[in-house]
């Protein structure tokens, strides 16, 4: 790793050595990193990918660290946090985001210039470029129903970009995510509104989701995907599971698809209580839950290869 501690010196990059990830997601868990890396611009960040891959440096891109459970032991290698590349933009009736542009900041910027069809992404923790490849949504709308072409840069470092046409958004994915290519920015839709409505709609759905969801406490935001045609809080409480605890860790009163964990949780004991729970409902009502929660820097022995099909 020598040769990643001098490149990033010889450019004046912005990092931290033996970095606790858990300071980077929103579940406050995980080990330390060898390396984190905070790049300024589209440039720097384009460059640093291109060096971890020549030199054969295991890396993650990291947003807002909203929806990711890292493991308890050290990441060897290089976690490139990206929420400094953080710019809209809107020219020519076109909004520009780039890939660490948080969507609530994206959904407010909207609604100052009168833009209209981001009220619903207003309280999702995410940012731009991990939204956009698990098409991130709430309350029926989701961000690919907005875009107009995407940037990325693919596994072989070349820079690709994806016009309506080409891009494929599904259910909490995407052909962007199949293809594990990197999001740089995206170009989306303008409609104009007015911004009084824009803020009254924003402010019904805060109202919502504050009443609805454990806003305050630590914890990933849904920890499974919700199977066609139903609800996965509905199916926890189906199964009459809802009361299952593990060293701390239980499912949020609020809400049953949202954790509540203690400050002596680690990161393993969340795990567990994921894949029992999965366990615990698939023996209850014939339904295996799939995550939303994407696993990170895992020992193959703690994470069960279980077959994500819906029965």
């Amino acid at each position: 790793m020598k040769n990643i501690n001098q490149y990033l010196k010889n450019n004046n990059l912005k990092f931290n050595k033996d970095y606790e990830i858990g300071k980077l997601t929103t579940i406050g868990l995980g080990g330390k990193a060898d390396y984190v890396v905070y790049p300024l611009n589209l440039t720097e960040l384009i460059n640093l990918i291109k060096f971890c891959r020549k030199n054969k440096i295991k890396f993650e891109i990291l947003g807002n660290g909203s929806n990711v459970l890292y493991s308890d032991k050290r990441y060897k290698g290089v976690i490139i946090c990206v929420n400094y590349i953080s710019k809209v933009r809107y020219k020519n009736n076109k909004l520009y985001a780039f890939c660490g542009a948080r969507l609530p900041y994206l959904s407010y910027f909207a609604m100052l210039n009168e833009i209209k069809g981001y009220e619903t992404l207003s309280l999702i923790p995410g940012s731009v470029g991990a939204s956009i490849c698990i098409n991130a949504g709430a309350y029926g709308k989701t961000i690919g129903d907005n875009v107009i072409f995407v940037v990325t840069i693919n596994q072989n470092n070349k820079i690709k970009i994806y016009k309506k046409n080409e891009l494929k958004f599904s259910y909490r994915s995407s052909n962007i995510k199949e293809n594990n290519e990197i999001v740089l920015f995206a170009c989306l839709e303008v409609q104009k509104g007015k911004k009084e409505e824009i803020k009254s709609l924003m402010d019904l759905y805060a109202k919502k989701r504050y009443e609805s969801q454990p806003l305050y406490e630590r914890n990933f935001g849904s920890i499974f995907k919700n199977p066609p045609n139903n609800k996965v809080y509905e199916i926890i409480k189906l199964a009459n599971v809802e009361d299952f605890s593990y060293k701390g860790v239980k499912l949020s009163k609020k809400h049953l698809n949202f954790l509540q964990i203690s400050t002596n949780n680690c990161a393993k004991d969340v795990l567990y209580f994921i894949e029992k729970l999965r366990q615990k409902v698939y023996n209850k009502v014939g339904l295996l839950l799939d995550n939303e929660v994407i696993l990170v820097n895992w020992r193959r022995k703690y994470v069960k290869r279980v077959k994500r099909i819906y029965k």
